[in-house]
């Protein structure tokens, strides 16, 4: 393995099938911890984004549990992940991303979140402006007649 010195910043997206209980959600992320840390890793923040819809993927299911998780690591280490990922049926879709050298983690994850209440209030303006664009019987002004 590598030396402490070629730990790099990642982050990553997991998506879950929708069926996939608490316990084996835990699981799953308990065993890639283990693989981090085997890397000489660490782990620096998780978030449960709880039961969304998924983007059209050519799959038939239509939800999934979304974790967002990022962690220092060895490169090896995404190899690793992606070969555990492909093997368990329970896991949907992942996305690795190597972010920038020099990104510390507590900052990267602050403007994550500011990036997420950003795209909250613009989603919210947007379905505002369609509700004002919509009548009260459903239509909009160019369909009524």
């Amino acid at each position: 393995m590598s030396q402490k010195g070629n730990l790099r910043l990642y982050e990553e997206i997991l998506v879950l099938h929708p069926d996939t209980n608490e316990k084996d959600q835990k699981q799953i992320y308990a065993e890639s911890v283990k693989v981090i840390e085997s890397y000489k890793g660490t782990l620096h923040h998780l978030d449960t984004w709880g039961s969304r819809p998924i983007v059209n993927r050519g799959k038939k299911v239509t939800r999934g549990w979304y974790f967002h998780a990022v962690f220092s690591a060895e490169p090896e280490t995404i190899a690793e992940l992606r070969r555990k990922f492909r093997i368990n049926d329970r896991v949907i879709y992942f996305h690795h991303e190597k972010l920038s050298q020099g990104t510390l983690p507590k900052k990267h994850i602050e403007d994550f979140h500011q990036i997420l209440i950003q795209s909250a209030r613009w989603e919210q303006e947007r379905l505002l402006k369609i509700q004002k664009k919509v009548g009260a019987d459903g239509t909009y002004p160019s369909k009524r007649r």
